[in-house]
């Protein structure tokens, strides 16, 4: 099994990292004088036949075209035959690593193919083992991805995802031997989000590269609403420059002035959903998942629970073992989880195309069907009845539909929970979009006293701020004024 889980490592390695894998072989290298020398002949010789027409580069060395190409990428002033001969090596270069993963991924493949194939033709060899289970279904699954046959060995596919039905259940069990449903309202610890890897949520790294893997930092934006000279309102993404410094919560009680209540917003580190090629648009499915885990975590105290979140391995185990919904609607999202998850689905999770939908004006403007409407009333009053009694779970699926609608970006959908335990509410946030930040507030020194010459700190929430403000006081209050839907939503004002 550990010369297949290689096997299988190997093939998502390929599998994933193909694209990329042209850019670790361009890294630059410090050459000796001759060699410089040597290559600066040699770039003058092509381009010269370049501009003669008889250049073929098919028979030129490997290492003599990388060296050329980081070599004419180096020269400050470039000639245009000069640019014309690095992107023809470019291209030569991608030709031939595809060339040589082709061949790796087609001899993985029969290997994999051959121990997947035993295991179909003598299934009571298979260990009745969850983890030995679903590392054996990835393993099936991956082949099926690589080789582009989704129906190869589909009948082991079967069996292994009903034995591990069988061997599990979509409930946790509860040191003691109870099950899921004992309402201990366990509550997210703020002190011990470092350890369990929930904090600090940036910077998030990933590998680009296959030979040589080089670790890059991705962009961290948050979303500004900006007035255009066409009299139209926009949002504009901002990256974030410090991202060490980016808390993880936010004590929202002075702010909201509700007496003898602390109220706490989280934004919780889950995976980056495009880390595997299973996940990449899969918000949908990992925002279920999120969702679960964190009712789990409620209902148990088990912290190990929220440790997952960020578990890569264990979100692809997921997708393998419930399926996989991508770049769905709402509606699709909402049929996903009621076929999936039989017993799951109660009134503590719901579904919410955007927060915006608890504003009277944006739905007019809008023009939201009234089976959305009733829908949303009931989850809202659901949630308002819900904070008034001592002890409270539910969590939102969310999407960004006032962004998708207005042409502003791609659907999206991450998951809120609401967490109220005694005179403690808590609302947290986890997307798997890892690029995205929800607590960001740009404070500024403005001028308070021109006499006085004082200065004060004036903060400005962030979009995705303002609506979780406005949302939280809304369930919380009954009503807000945070959102003015002309002057801090994506809308069109003449809409």
């Amino acid at each position: 099994m550990k010369a297949l889980l290689l096997k299988k490592c190997v093939l998502i390695g390929l599998f994933i990292g193909f694209c990329a894998a042209v850019f670790s072989m361009h890294r630059e290298q410090e050459e000796p004088l001759e060699e410089s020398i040597r290559i600066e002949s040699i770039v003058d010789a092509w381009t010269n036949q370049l501009r003669g027409g008889r250049f073929n580069l098919h028979a030129a060395d490997f290492a003599d075209l990388d060296l050329a190409l980081n070599y004419l990428r180096s020269r400050q002033n470039i000639t245009m035959p000069e640019k014309q001969l690095a992107d023809i090596i470019n291209d030569e270069i991608q030709r031939r690593v595809k060339i040589n993963e082709g061949k790796k991924i087609a001899a993985d493949l029969v290997v994999l193919g051959e121990d997947l194939n035993r295991y179909a033709r003598y299934p009571d060899t298979i260990p009745l083992d969850v983890d030995f289970l679903q590392s054996l279904l990835s393993s099936v699954v991956t082949y099926q991805i690589a080789s582009n046959q989704s129906e190869a060995f589909s009948d082991l596919k079967n069996l292994l995802q009903g034995m591990i039905f069988s061997l599990t259940d979509y409930q946790v069990p509860v040191p003691g031997g109870d099950r899921l449903g004992v309402n201990q309202f366990a509550l997210v610890p703020k002190d011990n989000l470092g350890k369990l890897g929930l904090c600090p949520l940036y910077p998030r790294l990933i590998e680009i590269g296959n030979g040589n893997p080089q670790l890059v930092a991705l962009p961290v934006f948050y979303t500004t609403v900006i007035k255009t000279p066409v009299l139209e309102w926009q949002t504009e993404e901002i990256p974030v420059q410090k991202t060490k410094y980016l808390t993880c919560s936010l004590d929202l009680s002075p702010d909201l002035s509700l007496p003898n209540l602390k109220v706490e917003l989280f934004q919780l580190k889950t995976i980056y959903q495009d880390e595997f090629a299973q996940t990449v648009g899969a918000c949908p499915t990992l925002a279920v998942r999120n969702a679960l885990l964190l009712q789990d975590f409620v209902n148990t105290g088990q912290e190990t629970l929220l440790k997952n979140l960020h578990n890569s391995n264990s979100a692809r185990d997921f997708i393998m073992k419930h399926g996989c919904i991508t770049w769905a609607n709402m509606k699709e999202v909402e049929s996903y989880f009621l076929q999936n998850f039989p017993g799951r689905l109660n009134k503590n999770i719901g579904f919410m195309p955007t927060l915006l939908l608890l504003n009277d004006q944006y739905n007019q403007i809008t023009y939201q069907p009234r089976e959305i409407l009733g829908q949303v009333a009931e989850i809202k009053n659901d949630i308002i009845n819900g904070l008034r009694q001592d002890k409270f779970f539910y969590s939102l699926i969310v999407g960004n539909e006032e962004k998708a609608i207005m042409g502003k970006g791609m659907g999206h959908y991450y998951t809120l929970g609401i967490i109220k335990n005694g005179n403690t509410v808590q609302f947290v946030v986890t997307d798997t979009l890892a690029t995205r930040y929800y607590l960001y507030e740009d404070a500024k020194e403005v001028l308070a006293s021109k006499e006085l010459n004082l200065y004060e700190i004036k903060k400005t929430p962030s979009y995705e701020l303002r609506l979780l403000t406005y949302f939280i006081e809304t369930v919380l209050k009954g009503s807000s004024n945070r959102i003015d839907i002309m002057r801090d939503t994506p809308l069109r004002p003449n809409q």
